[in-house]
């Protein structure tokens, strides 16, 4: 029971490391999605050229590609979270379902423990009782 309890508890420890280094990956993704220096040079570089309008049609479009890539990577973040919360969810709820059935087990196994103390004590008792009658008709017998 407790090496199962260890294991259920090492591999819990495991999952939620696994989810922090999905979690610290996907914040890495996103921190580089939203480096805004792309849209600077694009800004700047369209400044440069004398075509104004170019540029900002050109850093829209960035900026518009930027944010789509924020709310894929934000997606992406969210449903990884919710797949690895469900994964320790599941494994908490097995683990409480053995625990469950441990205890059962050992109030089964108590009970059958007494069961058996009890007929270990009857035949105790009786082979006391016989034991004392035999001592005394050897007395009567002498």
């Amino acid at each position: 029971k407790d090496e199962g309890d260890a294991n259920l508890r090492e591999r819990v420890a495991e999952l939620q490391t696994e989810a922090r280094k999905q979690a610290e990956n996907a914040a890495e993704v996103a921190a580089k999605v939203r480096d805004a220096r792309a849209i600077e040079v694009a800004e700047l570089k369209a400044k440069c050229d004398g075509d104004l309008a170019v540029a900002e049609e050109k850093t829209q479009r960035v900026r518009e590609e930027k944010q789509r890539e924020r709310e894929a990577a934000q997606r992406a973040l969210e449903e990884e979270t919710q797949r690895w919360r469900k994964v320790v969810e599941d494994l908490s709820a097995k683990h409480q379902r053995a625990l469950e059935e441990a205890e059962k087990r050992q109030k089964a196994d108590t009970e059958v423990l007494k069961e058996k103390a009890a007929g270990v004590e009857s035949e105790l008792r009786e082979q006391l009782v016989r034991a004392k009658r035999e001592r005394e008709q050897r007395e009567e017998e002498m």
